[in-house]
């Protein structure tokens, strides 16, 4: 090598300068990875202790399960059951809803106004008629009130207001007919007793 003056090892051998970088590099991943070393420690006991504790529960979902539905070969199968069943129910619904004309009304509007009034009246006799005179739907009600608000000048209900107030009502009754009106006395009290009928819209 000397003959030619040739250096066979020239570019091999890093020199002082950038074996001192290529050195503080190392000490700063060294220093980085101590640093790392605990969090990443313990992110892992974090999801292992959550991997124990979620097989716990299974566990017990499981037992309970077990418990619960002893004739279920699994909670899968039982849940494919589950579902099965809820589409046939869905599909019933279905057909009924099909089945039924979207003109059909109900007097639940109405009766729930009769059990929950505002005001002082009370409800004395309530009919279902199926076909009056007219061949109309109808319900018939009497509202008592005592004779002190009569004397008073409230001679009618708060349910005549809520009635032409309700759109729910309007859409199921053409009209409330007043009956007659009388006197009465209950609880040796002095009445007036107030007969309607609510007319049922045609379907």
């Amino acid at each position: 090598m000397s003959m030619g003056e040739i250096n066979l090892a020239k570019g091999l051998i890093w020199s002082a300068k950038e074996r001192r970088i290529i050195y503080r590099w190392m000490l700063v991943y060294l220093l980085v990875a101590l640093i790392l070393l605990p969090v990443v420690a313990y992110r892992a006991s974090v999801n292992v202790h959550d991997g124990i504790r979620c097989g716990r529960q299974v566990q017990v979902i499981q037992k309970r399960f077990r418990q619960q539905h002893p004739d279920q070969s699994g909670m899968l199968a039982y849940a494919d059951t589950l579902r099965d069943t809820l589409q046939q129910n869905a599909e019933q619904v279905a057909a009924i809803s099909r089945a039924i004309p979207h003109t059909t009304h109900s007097m639940l509007p109405l009766l729930e106004m009769l059990l929950y009034q505002r005001d002082s009246s009370f409800i004395n006799r309530l009919a279902f008629v199926q076909e009056d005179k007219d061949k109309r739907t109808a319900l018939e009600f009497s509202l008592v009130l005592p004779a002190n608000r009569v004397r008073s000048g409230e001679k009618f209900p708060a349910l005549l207001q809520d009635w032409r107030n309700d759109p729910m009502l309007i859409r199921q009754f053409t009209a409330i007919v007043p009956v007659v009106t009388e006197r009465g006395n209950i609880l040796n009290k002095d009445v007036l007793i107030m007969k309607y009928r609510g007319i049922l819209k045609e379907q």
